[in-house]
């Protein structure tokens, strides 16, 4: 349907005004984390305004966890909106939705935009303001620039703007995809979302499951995240939607990977040693500006580097921090606990070591069929990942033992752009031309041979990435996976408590600096993360710098986490089963299905594909049965965490 207006723009290096100095800094205004949902028929909703907005109840009760603080609706007949909001800053204003100077135009904001003060500042003189909310900068903001306003937000956001006068939604996404927005179309009416499970709360929303991303496991690179569902989108990073009566619509991509990769290099940085300083001034100013608060916040450290950078950094900008991190026996063998504690009583911050023990994890969770049901539920996806899970609990844990907190800042999106994965423990790789040889080249050759199966082959555009380099190839995939895994459940675990997650690393300045560094300095900035280690003596002194990169969760030869998925199966299957039989009989799988856990409890972990076998088939048909009722309630588990802080 697209309009008649273009959303793409020509993005530059990076926009950026003069920081205003204001009293207080950046704490000033209103910030919200939340979640909206809604429904648009141009031709008028159909039902009474009762029936609308017992749906809409529906949508909001979904979005709860995401926003517990308050709840606000509209309904003009041709618009239905709600809103949930989860407050963080100026705590008795900002409600939502959001109205301009005329009240022409109607707005939410689910995010933050952080340089919104500057912003208000440039328009201050043109528009009245009504409130402290950075979410008022945006409207104030498309109606001057239109679309091309998303290229002047400095934020994770997911936004829906209606403009009732021209009969315009406009739905748009943050750069890298922090935040989620979804949504779908069935007849003449527009469904649109922060959460897949609040568009399904409609009745006439489509729920039919998409067998062939059900049955894929590709959906990593993929462009758009599957929603696994027929009809059912979710917005694709960077990208905005705009629907009008009689024109088609397509979600329109205003800033990329690709498209930065194609801009001429920066002339300004042109050494190693000016990419470093320039890496590490934006920095600085992403934590300071991230921590905008007027609630407490804490960090997950989990004493690697990224995180221990970003407690660094964030002490220089606040007082007394609050960290916490996961106490288990591979963070204990990598070092990573270690490190966590010496860097958390070096900044005089609180560390909370929370006890996951692989002997008793299970039993102190009380995982059962009802939790696994909750974690497809919240994950709003067919998908149940070991690292989700433990996320899921350090989030719990931190809410539990600090009931005011709603922001935590994590480490997160260092390694995507920066050489992150290069060389890390438990992969030996002796240079950048063994890392390219051995991981990027092949990772290329695989991932360009399924976009043209699902694509076709472009000509101007396969030319124009066969002329990038190495490692700007391995740029543009990550952007991909950080949608389809980290991003992903990074929002998910923490806004299931009522915490935003806040992502430093990501500020699209950093990563638009990243992606300008010409393949010639790859190596002398990239290898080993070059870059980012280079932040270490001014904000770390006494950390190690040679500290070997870690994955979250180390895992030697996935041994742990075949027996975490193996216990979970022994707990959960055989009442799977019960509830789900019939369903698997329909299939035609249920014998199947019967005679793998008979492997499995033969032989033990030696049954791995089984295993994984298995947990795919439940996490699917419970996803597929929960998206069937649109008036479902939803799994439930105890808010408050049992963990225990580890004593050592």
């Amino acid at each position: 349907m697209g309009s008649e207006f273009d959303c793409k723009t020509n993005i530059g290096p990076g926009y950026e005004e003069a920081r205003p100095v204001l009293q207080g800094g950046l704490s000033q205004g209103n910030a919200v984390m939340c979640g909206f949902a809604g429904f648009v028929n141009f031709r008028g909703l159909g039902g009474t305004a009762s029936s609308r907005d017992a749906v809409l109840s529906r949508m909001m009760a979904r979005l709860a966890p995401r926003g517990p603080d308050g709840e606000a609706r509209h309904d003009d007949g041709q618009l239905a909106l709600g809103f949930r909001r989860l407050s963080i800053i100026d705590l008795e204003g900002g409600d939502q939705p959001l109205r301009n100077e005329d009240r022409s135009l109607l707005g939410v904001v689910n995010g933050e935009i952080y340089n919104h003060l500057e912003l208000r500042q440039a328009l201050s003189d043109r528009h009245q303001f009504q409130t402290q909310s950075d979410a008022e900068v945006v409207l104030h903001l498309f109606e001057e620039e239109d679309c091309r306003m998303l290229d002047r937000l400095n934020g994770i956001f997911g936004l829906a703007l209606w403009d009732a006068s021209r009969q315009r939604l406009v739905l748009a996404r943050d750069r890298l995809g922090v935040k989620p927005l979804y949504w779908a179309t069935s007849g003449e009416n527009v469904f649109f979302g922060s959460e897949l499970k609040a568009l399904l709360a409609h009745p006439d929303c489509p729920r039919v499951p998409n067998a062939q991303a059900l049955n894929s496991h590709e959906g990593v690179h993929r462009v758009e995240v599957p929603s696994y569902l027929r009809g059912v989108h979710h917005l694709p990073a960077g990208h905005s939607i705009v629907f009008e009566p009689g024109k088609d619509a397509r979600p329109q991509a205003w800033w990329s990977v690709e498209k930065q990769l194609d801009l001429p290099a920066q002339e300004t940085i042109q050494t190693a040693d000016a990419f470093n300083e320039r890496y590490a001034e934006l920095f600085e100013d992403s934590v300071d500006r991230q921590l905008m608060s007027d609630v407490p916040l804490g960090i997950f450290l989990s004493g690697g580097i990224d995180s221990s950078l970003v407690a660094a950094a964030a002490r220089r900008h606040t007082g007394h921090l609050r960290c916490f991190t996961i106490a288990e026996k591979t963070t204990a063998s990598t070092g990573d606990l270690i490190q966590a504690k010496k860097v958390a009583k070096g900044l005089g911050a609180t560390l909370h070591p929370v006890l996951f023990s692989e002997a008793t994890l299970l039993d102190d969770l009380g995982f059962d069929l009802n939790y696994l049901e909750y974690m497809i539920w919240r994950a709003d996806s067919p998908r149940f990942e070991a690292e989700w899970f433990f996320k899921h609990e350090l989030y719990r844990f931190a809410r539990t033992r600090y009931p005011d907190m709603k922001v935590i800042l994590t480490g997160s999106g260092a390694d995507e752009f920066a050489g992150g994965y290069s060389k890390q423990w438990g992969k030996e790789r002796a240079d950048w031309a063994g890392y390219l040889e051995s991981y990027v080249r092949p990772s290329w050759a695989r991932f360009s041979e399924r976009e043209e199966d699902h694509f076709g082959s472009d000509p101007a555009r396969q030319g124009r990435r066969n002329a990038r380099r190495d490692y700007q190839h391995m740029m543009y995939m990550n952007h991909r996976s950080l949608q389809f895994y980290n991003l992903w459940h990074e929002d998910r675990t923490s806004s299931s408590q009522g915490i935003e997650s806040r992502v430093p690393f990501l500020d699209h300045r950093l990563v638009e600096l990243l992606l300008s560094v010409p393949p010639e300095l790859h190596e002398e900035l990239f290898w080993d993360k070059q870059i980012v280690r280079e932040l270490i003596p001014a904000l770390l002194p006494d950390y190690p710098a040679d500290t070997p990169k870690v994955p979250f969760i180390y895992v030697a030869e996935n041994e742990s986490i075949v027996r975490l998925y193996h216990d979970i199966l022994q707990r959960t299957f055989p009442d799977f089963l019960e509830v789900y039989g019939d369903s698997l009989r329909r299939q035609g799988v249920g014998r199947r299905a019967r005679k793998r856990f008979r492997r499995v409890n033969a032989r033990g972990l030696d049954a791995e594909s089984d295993i994984y076998a298995l947990m795919r088939l439940m996490q699917t048909e419970i996803f597929v049965a929960q998206c069937a009722d649109c008036k479902l309630s939803p799994p439930e588990i105890p808010h408050e965490s049992p963990l225990m802080e580890a004593n050592a």
